[in-house]
């Protein structure tokens, strides 16, 4: 029997930011008006100042990086025409440990 083909395809949320202010900036609406080929992975949240990134499918850890390193560089060169900048953050828990109680069992 062959072995199933695993693929991965990783998807990261950005706030848009003021980076003097480090304000939340409303500015998805100037990046879905730009290159259509790129929208195809760049794609608006509930929220005006977030943006979602999307790799394809892919088939090995390297290529999900670096799909992963081209999206970023697309979208902060996007939001650099106003200024801006993006910032990520995380605030999962993981199986209902926070972070604190995962940094102090290391």
């Amino acid at each position: 029997m062959k072995p199933p083909s695993l693929t991965l395809g990783i998807e990261e949320e950005y706030q848009i930011i003021d980076p003097q202010t480090r304000e939340l900036k409303s500015y998805i609406t100037e990046i879905l008006s730009g290159d259509h080929l790129l929208l195809a992975q760049i794609k608006p949240e509930l929220h005006q100042s977030i943006v979602e990134i999307g790799t394809k499918v892919c088939n090995t850890p390297a290529e999900a990086r670096a799909e992963l390193v081209r999206l970023r560089r697309q979208v902060l060169d996007l939001v650099a025409r106003n200024g801006l900048k993006i910032a990520a953050w995380n605030a999962t828990s993981v199986c209902g440990r926070t972070w604190a109680s995962w940094r102090n069992a290391c």
